[in-house]
């Protein structure tokens, strides 16, 4: 990529997160604090030691963002306002790492699309206007996803192994689970996607030696985050009121995980989809079929792990809990707009 281009991506990623910025932010000021929020300023309007005492016992899984937010709301207050802008923050980073995301799959055109479904998801805003942590994690999950796409085109380039990318790699996932310990399973999306890159690559040694970087990175995060996964299992008992996975709560997942009970924007987005893969069939989608397989692993992957589990194990999901596959969802409806709109820009 040209430095001209580098700068083009990076303008039209700034133009996009601060519009993500604007509409979460907007208005945010007006609604009084929920269940959930009011959960958030109890933990954050204690003594640092107060706090770590309470996170000892239950809300481990939200520990670094009450930590973020313990010292942000020492600074602005506690005010609606103030507790939601974070939130509206971290939807303008998700939004622009997904352009950056965009262009290294396609071009910028598509990442600039891409973002702006991600915008245009019912449940990003939501997230983007309240003080919790599910903001944080979708633009945590974009970030994991990037450097892994950035170290994968790194490692299969000749000469070129970097090792630099996949500890950046381990360090954004680390940061990620910590910040929402259901990210972990992003790992599965990532290992299948590693698995399609490496069968793809031409030069077999290099796609194997790919492949072994990345699990030993995968094993490196696991490790790190261990104990905190085992202090986060111990405090499950504050999930006792999940309902227990049944057929209905897959229909939930369809209409409340992205759409937030929107029916007309599931419907629509369902409709843009199919036309495009249609489109595409008919047309061909230049080999550009790689990235609505990245998207659907991002999305599926996470979801049957959390399904089963929940099934099998111990009831775990509510709609919400998956918001971290947003970044995927976006994805499909923007490949399906770029294969229909093809290269006009007002089209899409």
């Amino acid at each position: 990529m040209t430095a001209t281009e580098r700068l083009r991506t990076a303008r039209s990623a700034l133009a996009v997160g601060i519009l993500g910025v604007f509409l979460s932010a907007m208005g945010s000021w007006r609604p009084s604090l929920w269940y959930d929020e009011a959960a958030t300023v109890s933990a954050i309007h204690r003594p640092l030691s107060a706090m770590v005492d309470l996170l000892a016992r239950t809300d481990a899984v939200h520990a670094l963002y009450y930590l973020c937010m313990h010292v942000w709301t020492k600074v602005f207050g506690l005010s609606e306002f103030s507790l939601r802008f974070p939130s509206a923050l971290a939807v303008g980073v998700a939004a622009g790492l997904l352009v950056v995301l965009g262009e290294r799959l396609w071009d910028t055109r598509f990442g600039v699309l891409a973002g702006l479904v991600l915008l245009c998801l019912p449940r990003t805003t939501w997230a983007g206007s309240e003080a919790r942590s599910y903001a944080g994690t979708i633009a945590l999950a974009i970030a994991m996803t990037l450097v892994l796409l950035i170290a994968l085109d790194v490692d299969s380039a000749p000469r070129r192994r970097r090792w630099g990318w996949w500890v950046a790699y381990v360090f954004v996932c680390v940061v990620g689970v910590v910040w929402f310990f259901f990210t972990i399973t992003l790992l599965a999306a990532h290992l299948m996607i590693v698995l399609v890159r490496v069968r793809a690559h031409a030069d077999r040694r290099l796609s194997v030696s790919t492949a072994g970087a990345f699990v030993v990175s995968a094993i490196v995060i696991c490790v790190i985050v261990a104990p905190f996964a085992r202090v986060v299992v111990s405090q499950r008992g504050q999930i006792s009121w999940v309902e227990q996975m049944t057929p209905r709560m897959l229909g939930n997942y369809a209409r409340y995980e992205f759409f937030d009970g929107a029916t007309v924007f599931l419907v629509l987005g369902a409709v843009v989809t199919v036309v495009g893969v249609a489109v595409a069939a008919v047309r061909g989608a230049r080999g550009r079929w790689s990235i609505l397989g990245v998207g659907l692993l991002w999305v599926a992957v996470p979801a049957v792990l959390v399904f089963v589990f929940s099934w099998l194990v111990d009831a775990v999901y509510t709609p919400r809990y998956l918001i971290f596959t947003a970044g995927g969802v976006a994805l499909i409806p923007a490949w399906a707009v770029r294969q229909i709109a093809r290269d006009r820009m007002w089209a899409a």
